[in-house]
């Protein structure tokens, strides 16, 4: 049997773990990969335009 694929989607880089979102989103990621998931991490982050 496969291990079970799992597209985990963020809105953050996940490179360098900083801020409080990350760390529990990483924590969720690390969860779904000892259970036995197959983890794809997907960051989408929007275009940000410079104002001004």
């Amino acid at each position: 049997m496969t291990a079970p694929r799992v597209v985990q989607l963020v809105n953050f880089p996940l490179r360098e773990i900083v801020t409080g979102g990350q760390i529990r989103t990483d924590r969720l990621g690390r969860l779904i990969e000892r259970l036995g998931g197959d983890r794809r991490p997907l960051c989408v982050t929007p275009r940000r335009w410079r104002a001004g």
